[in-house]
């Protein structure tokens, strides 16, 4: 059986590049990008547009989601994923509960409520030993939704946001996939080790629960074609 997925989106879309990516080297057997839907002119959507997944931009002010509700309704997606810079209203997370993934760039319940590598820089000022990435089911609270897998990298003396966001951002791209895999009931998994602790960007990071780990998750040629996306 085929996973639909829907992707909400607001900048560069490097996770949508990811999962592109992963679907188009057989890495996520039954996977489907049925469209990305985003709240502005984005790099994302002009990717989308690019690689002939198709892409709405559509007004996501609270008041005015009506028009989301409706075309995610018109989609009927297995998961939402919703990397997007805004929060979902009371009757999207109603239709849609169960089936909305957030990821979010620090182990939460620290430093919820932030995008993009705010978290990250606010863990690095804090002087936090951990930093991490945790995708969660979404409902009506900011960034308290539950879990479905967190990863955790120490931190280094004199760290900077610059020095650990490769490191974050594949962490966050492999507990996505596993996440779209354990939720996608009736799709095909794929075939593979389960692996807690994987080399990620240069360091060491574990994941609870573990992924299945592709070899690609090593290989640098496979996240420079990512990083190249679109550009």
């Amino acid at each position: 059986m085929s996973l639909g997925v829907v992707l909400l989106c607001s900048g560069s879309g490097g996770n949508l590049r990811f999962v592109d990516a992963c679907i188009e080297h057989g890495l996520a057997p039954g996977l489907r990008i049925l469209a990305v839907l985003t709240d502005r002119d984005c790099a994302a959507g002009t990717y989308a547009k690019a690689r002939g997944i198709p892409t709405r931009c559509l007004d996501f002010e609270l008041r005015s989601q009506q028009g989301l509700l409706e075309a995610l309704e018109a989609l009927r997606p297995d998961i939402v994923v919703t990397t997007v810079h805004r929060i979902l209203g009371p009757e999207v997370v109603a239709a849609f509960r169960g089936r909305l993934v957030n990821l979010h760039y620090s182990l939460l319940p620290a430093f919820p409520g932030r995008i993009g590598t705010t978290p990250v820089k606010q863990a690095l000022e804090y002087g936090a030993r951990f930093i991490g990435t945790t995708v969660h089911l979404v409902d009506e609270a900011v960034d308290a939704g539950r879990p479905i897998i967190q990863s955790v990298t120490p931190t280094l003396p004199g760290d900077r946001v610059e020095d650990v966001m490769d490191c974050v951002f594949r962490c966050g791209c492999i507990a996505l996939m596993h996440a779209l895999e354990s939720l996608g009931s009736g799709a095909r998994k794929p075939e593979g080790d389960e692996r807690p602790f994987i080399d990620v960007g240069g360091r060491r990071s574990f994941f609870n629960p573990a992924p299945i780990f592709r070899r690609e998750y090593g290989n640098e040629a496979f996240w420079n074609e990512i990083g190249s996306r679109g550009r």
